[in-house]
């Protein structure tokens, strides 16, 4: 979650779609994240690469 909270890098639907910090947050609380791991995916930034590279 530090890198998600940081802006290093986003989580994204399948198709894309950007999930705005109340909702990954939400899953992340009620550990639902888990369940949907197969139609989640996390997309570096632009900082996140200026951090790693």
């Amino acid at each position: 979650m530090g890198l998600l909270s940081g802006g290093d890098v986003v989580l994204t639907t399948s198709d894309g779609n950007e999930l705005p910090n109340w909702q990954w947050r939400q899953l992340f609380d009620e550990h639902s994240v888990f369940e949907q791991l197969d139609r989640l995916k996390l997309v570096i930034t632009h900082q996140g690469t200026r951090r790693i590279g």
